[in-house]
This record gives structure tokens, sequence and C-alpha cells, in this order.
């Protein structure tokens, strides 16, 4: 485990600490089990983000440059997928569903979490997404 990896491990875990946990708690949305909607939807943005920062290390680190921008999209593509399927799963499985506080949380998470992955993952100075870091 690189350095990198170690400070997006401790970033995740102080986010989640962080954001979810007093949004579960005080539920500043005030709708009906919005404790649910919040750990489901940054659970849903973890899900989501931790293999996506692990495809795009790994990509950082291969020779052919069209591998990386092919992994990048991939993961992108699969983001936008899991996204959809998971709003409407939640809204499907769940009655009534929570849906401030899920799509909230969701968003909330992808976007802190893309933030952290964007800046761990970008390449040093001088380095190409050919080159290790």
């Amino acid at each position: 485990m690189t350095r990198r990896d170690r400070l997006f491990v401790l970033a995740v875990v102080g986010l989640t600490a962080l954001v979810p946990v007093p949004l579960a708690v005080f539920r500043p949305l005030a709708e009906e089990r919005a404790a649910l909607g919040t750990l489901a939807g940054w659970g849903l943005a973890l899900l989501m983000m931790v293999p996506s920062y692990a495809l795009l290390t790994r990509a950082m680190t291969e020779q052919n440059p069209h591998r990386f921008v092919t992994t990048f999209m991939t993961g992108t593509m699969l983001r936008l997928f899991l996204t959809i399927a998971g709003v409407v799963g939640f809204w499907l499985v769940v009655k009534p569903a929570p849906m401030r506080s899920f799509v909230a949380s969701l968003l909330g998470g992808y976007v802190l979490l893309s933030a952290v992955e964007l800046l761990l993952v970008r390449p040093s100075r001088g380095s190409s997404p050919g080159r290790a870091p």
C-alpha cells in the first residue's frame, strides 16, 4: 500500500465520520427515515468511488496512454450506470423512500470523494499517464 493509498483510505474514513454520521443523527432535511436515506446514499457513493480510485491509480501506471483513456471512460460510464441504477433501485425497493436525503448524501459523497480522488491521483510534475509517479 502506497502513501497515496493510505491517504485515500484516511480521507474516506474521515469523510465518512464527518459527513453522513451527523446528517443521519441530526436529520437536517426533516424527512421520514432520513437516516436510512443518508446512509444508503453515502454507501452508494463509497461503492462507486473506492473502486474508481483503484482503477484510476492502476491506469496511471500503464505504459499505453490509450489504456488510461479507456479505463477512465469505462469508469465514468460505470459510475453513471451505478448512480442511475442506485437511485431507481432505492426508489423502487424502499417505501416510502426518503429520496431527498438519499440523493443529497449520494451527490455530496460523489463530489467529496471525487475531489479526494482527483487530488490524490493526479500525476506528479513532469510525468504523464504512461509513467509511474
